[in-house]
């Protein structure tokens, strides 16, 4: 392993020739190419190509990189230009040539990377580029069309339609929900001909849930609104599954009433920011949603704070944070699925606490009622923590999940698909901070642990 490495970073670190479009080796020095294929390019471990190419609205732009994977892999992502964090699509599969698509929905420059990714005898390899542009292949239609964006929306009818979408075709529908209101919504489809995925968005475009698997070929989203407002709904084909273009598919939606969470006097401290100040004492209270309280601890004092509540009702829970001048700093928490949620802490100097209540889960009625209690006296003795089964973080609640949608999926990313491609070596720091004793010593210690585990076995 050692003695590969070596060699490996040796290859690495040269770059031994240039094409006729360098230096485009960032972002900001992308080029334009000058033709619509280019022939006999060059890319290294240490010096990527970026190129600008141009999108017209409406059409689908296609690029294709040609090349031989045995003398290293290369890989194409493709950015607007806006948010060089996330690329609108890319092309890192582990085989000969890569194929990026996307559909234009603004025309203009794109930016385009082409950057080598696995290490070869070389470090580099050469590729020929193409661009080109055109209509996508015509998605069956169905009733809502043509509803492929959000400013397009379709109005969401409640009952079973029968519907259609594509790699480029998406679906966009819009529903009004009142206060208190949930709408529930179930995607059925055959798992052979591909996959079907759905995220539902506020009217800024913020995810408020995703659909979730059910079984083989089903999913469902449901969502509880707590005020009244318009979401949207988006459906996407994740994969295509045969050789017919896109995936038909039946959704059955309906909406649920419900009574509006009898709020408390505090219903505006949704927010740190907005942390209602409670005194020291017991206080009766509903969470309808997470709700923020602040108070003032002395010095060297023992603060207990509980929430108590049926756990018929549901489940809260509980964590104690700090505010600083800038910043709101963590200090504890209390996630059991038990009753009561109790944490304890011990102030060093004076400080304003911030407690957070958390509605984890409700039974069906919305909020839960529950007691508050802060208690402040003399330093407490803190029981060392018993390892409860505490719930799983990210765990869904009766409220809109933060979920972030990912309209662009890879096969692997970063250290994952480079540690894949390498054979799990690219993980080892440079040359001349691992010395021949230290790893013979992890040799040695990985052939025991091997030996115990042949042993389990």
């Amino acid at each position: 392993m050692f003695v590969l490495m070596v060699v490996g970073l040796n290859a690495w670190a040269n770059c031994p020739q240039d094409d006729a479009y360098e230096d485009n080796d960032t972002y900001d020095e992308a080029v334009a190419l000058n033709n619509a294929s280019e022939s006999n390019l060059f890319v290294c471990d240490t010096d990527e190509d970026w190129f600008l190419v141009s999108g017209t609205q409406g059409e689908l732009l296609t690029i294709e990189a040609n090349f031989k994977h045995d003398d290293g892999d290369i890989d194409l992502k493709l950015y607007d230009g806006s948010d060089f964090d996330s690329a609108l699509a890319s092309a890192v599969s582990v085989s000969d040539n890569e194929t990026l698509s996307h559909m234009v929905e603004t025309s203009g420059s794109y930016y385009l990377q082409v950057y080598y990714f696995s290490a070869s005898s070389t470090g580099s390899n050469t590729y020929d580029l193409s661009i080109s542009s055109g209509s996508a292949p015509d998605c069956p239609s169905d009733a809502a069309e043509s509803n492929n964006s959000m400013a397009a929306a379709a109005e969401l009818s409640m009952g079973s339609q029968s519907l259609h979408v594509c790699e480029f075709d998406v679906d966009w529908y819009r529903v009004s929900l009142d206060e208190a209101e949930k709408l529930d919504v179930t995607f059925e489809f055959d798992s052979t001909d591909g996959y079907v995925s759905a995220t539902l968005y506020d009217e800024d475009e913020d995810s408020l849930g995703t659909a979730s698997y059910v079984s083989d070929g089903e999913y469902h989203l449901d969502y509880l609104s707590l005020e009244s407002q318009e979401v949207y709904l988006k459906v996407s084909l994740s994969s295509d599954g045969d050789d017919s273009y896109g995936v038909a598919y039946t959704m059955n939606t309906s909406k649920e009433q419900f009574a509006p969470c009898a709020e408390d006097s505090y219903s505006d401290n949704t927010d740190p920011d907005l942390a209602a100040e409670l005194q020291v004492g017991s206080h009766s209270l509903v969470a309808c949603t997470t709700e923020y309280f602040r108070f003032q601890a002395p010095a060297d004092s023992g603060v207990t704070v509980t929430a108590a509540f049926d756990v018929e009702e549901g489940d809260l829970d509980l964590v104690l944070h700090r505010l600083t001048e800038d910043d709101i700093e963590y200090i504890d928490s209390s996630t059991s699925y038990d009753t009561p949620e109790e944490i304890s802490y011990n102030t060093a100097d004076a400080e304003e606490l911030v407690v957070e209540v958390k509605l984890f889960s409700d039974a069906g009625n919305l909020g839960i009622e529950y007691d508050l209690t802060i208690d402040v006296g003399d330093p407490v003795v803190i029981e060392p923590s018993d390892d409860p089964v505490d719930e799983p973080s990210g765990e869904p609640t009766s409220e809109p999940s933060s979920e972030e949608d990912t309209d662009v999926e890879e096969e692997s990313s970063g250290e994952e698909e480079e540690a894949e491609k390498a054979g799990g070596c690219s993980a080892l720091p440079s040359q001349g901070s691992i010395s021949v004793f230290t790893m013979l010593l992890a040799l040695g210690l990985f052939r025991r642990i091997r030996r115990s585990g042949d042993k389990q076995d």
